[in-house]
């Protein structure tokens, strides 16, 4: 329905069988097809680099927008620890390193190195030494080094249960290459998905949660980039609609801001579809009182089964009651009939707008023969390239030796660079950096 009406469409598809079904029909429509599979990371699918775009706007000079996009990243890789420990020092510590750590990537990164691989890599152990040296560097009252300071400075002790949350929260990425390789470069312009009909589809493996993370942050990424195209369009909305529909919604880790954002979407022409399997999950996630402006921004409910009287009791209430010839009254929908809908005669509750609540028919999607007609289309086959990681070592010898300006600070052109632009050639800077690598290798050997 959604295709046929030109709409834009992210899908989080668990088991990949939306894309199996409809991809094909799309794609004659004149789709353009993104697929993130993890199901088959690394080697079928788009690739998706989910810092590149902060890093985009951190080098244009909108520092504040792309601190903000870091914050989200962090914010989902820390969900599980704050949700799963009493004490929240720990968890909030860690994602204070984090973000000082991921302004220094950004600062100091090329654009190949700006990915999640070298993120990783600035929060081993192994580089501990190295991001305390570059802590003592950089300006006190620059928000990357208040983060590092406030860690470096801390008790021995204190500071190494900080480093074992840190390690503990970017685990994922220490023990999937795959993983690591397919996020560290993009495939596509997330900032084209509002310029074209686009369909998105996000394969997770249904049987583990693993990589849910991915999910909450690409919804929060693209919400973002479709709002900034909605407050530059005359309308102050898409022009092309688009649609989220999220599976297994209360599966997926937190997203931030999700009842601002579901609050805020339908006068920006962008719809979520949200599927949950009851309201202790919703309440669980977003606790009752944010659940409650989730579901209350929902101007449209389809109720297909549930054995949880919670909500089973809401339902039945919202369907209202009838009088009896006596005088009394009786639910219109008991909780017992709401749990007696016929599943082979494909009978769902419906609650549409302000209108009356109804039950009627919808069939399965294998009941449609327009799909028969099309084969079934899975994620394309592709192999994500082994992604360039920033070496501290290097970063630190070009900064004591005057090719780099220390992080955050503003200083002129280093005079490496004015050698390279007068000289026209890179032949003697080549020669100049082979010696400081030599130089720096005896001062402090070791590797990366």
């Amino acid at each position: 329905m959604l295709a046929k009406n030109g709409e834009n469409i992210c899908a989080y598809d668990p088991k990949g069988e939306n894309l199996a079904r409809t991809g094909a029909y799309l794609k004659e429509l004149g789709y353009y097809i993104i697929t993130l599979d993890f199901r088959n990371v690394g080697k079928r699918g788009d690739f998706w680099n989910p810092l590149w775009l902060a890093y985009k706007k951190y080098k244009s000079g909108d520092v504040d927008k792309a601190q903000e996009m870091f914050t989200d990243f962090i914010n989902v890789l820390a969900e599980p620890q704050r949700k799963n420990t009493k004490d929240i020092f720990w968890p909030e510590s860690a994602a204070s390193l984090a973000a000082g750590i991921i302004l220094l990537l950004a600062e100091c990164a090329k654009p190949d190195e700006m990915n999640i691989a070298s993120f990783a890599r600035l929060c081993c152990q192994d580089n501990m030494d190295r991001l305390e040296y570059l802590t003592d560097q950089i300006p006190e009252d620059s928000v990357a080094g208040m983060n590092l300071k406030g860690i470096k400075t801390s008790p021995e002790k204190t500071k190494q249960s900080i480093y074992i949350s840190l390690f503990s929260m970017i685990s994922i990425f220490l023990n999937q290459q795959n993983l690591v390789n397919a996020l560290s470069d993009s495939t596509f312009d997330m900032e084209d998905i509002p310029k074209r009909k686009t369909a998105v589809y996000i394969i997770t493996p249904d049987e583990r949660t693993t990589y849910n993370f991915a999910v909450s942050l690409f919804v929060k990424q693209l919400y973002d980039i479709l709002i900034s195209a909605a407050q530059e369009s005359p309308s102050l909305q898409l022009e092309r609609r688009m649609n989220f529909i999220l599976d297994e919604f209360c599966n997926i880790p937190k997203i931030n801001d999700f009842p601002t954002m579901i609050s805020a979407a339908r006068s920006r022409n962008i719809r979520f579809f949200l599927v949950t399997q009851g309201l202790r999950q919703l309440y669980s996630k977003y606790g009752e009182e944010e659940s409650q402006t989730i579901i209350g921004n929902c101007s449209n409910l389809v109720y297909l089964y549930s054995r949880k009287l919670p909500l089973l009791k809401m339902i039945s209430e919202l369907c209202g009651e009838r009088y009896l010839s006596d005088g009394r009254t009786r639910p219109l929908m008991t909780t017992s009939q709401l749990q007696r809908l016929d599943k082979q005669k494909g009978e769902v509750l419906i609650f549409s707008g302000r209108l009356y609540p109804y039950v009627t028919q919808l069939p399965d999607i294998d009941e449609y023969e327009m799909f028969k007609n099309y084969p079934e289309m899975k994620s394309p086959s592709s192999q994500a390239k082994e992604a360039k990681i920033l070496s501290l070592k290097k970063l630190i010898e070009e900064i004591e030796c005057g090719i780099r300006p220390v992080p955050f600070t503003k200083q002129e052109e280093s005079y490496v660079d004015k050698i390279k632009s007068k000289s026209g050639n890179s032949k003697m800077y080549d020669n100049l950096q082979d010696e400081l690598e030599r130089r720096f290798d005896e001062l402090f050997g070791g590797d990366c």
